[in-house]
């Protein structure tokens, strides 16, 4: 059964509706998480260019009803987002897995410093200027 909302002050109407999933457009082997049941449609005003009507025939009368508002209903795409954000989110969670390695070696008189960044050992000592290379 469709659910609807309608704001007459907005002139807004929204249609969440079943999708028929045993039709031969619907696309049954997909993941679990891309399948949808149902689909919600939201309205848009649309500008009349002329004057229309609706027109209802009862035995041998015509009843005429003028439109004084059409609206054209579009489908909403929640769900992209949804999954949009949750590739995002295992991206944030790859990144945080790559966060710079830092290690420090003192030997002697010399502080050394490494990053995963560079593959350079650097001395942080201020009167040194000595790099090795690091070989992992």
């Amino acid at each position: 059964m469709p659910q609807v909302n309608y704001k007459p002050a907005a002139k807004r109407l929204e249609l969440t509706t079943a999708l028929d999933v045993h039709g031969h457009n619907y696309n049954s082997q997909a993941d679990a998480s891309k399948k949808l049941n149902s689909i919600v449609l939201k309205s848009q005003g649309v500008n009349l260019p002329a004057s229309f009507a609706i027109g209802c025939l009862r035995g041998d009368t015509l009843m005429l009803s003028p439109l004084d508002e059409a609206l054209q209903m579009r489908p909403q795409l929640g769900h992209l987002d949804d999954m949009k954000k949750a590739v995002k989110d295992e991206d944030m969670m790859d990144e945080e897995e790559k966060k710079p390695t830092y290690v420090t070696v003192i030997t002697g008189k010399h502080i050394w410093a490494y990053t995963s960044q560079q593959s350079n050992l650097r001395c942080d000592q201020p009167c040194c200027d000595h790099i090795s290379r690091l070989t992992l």
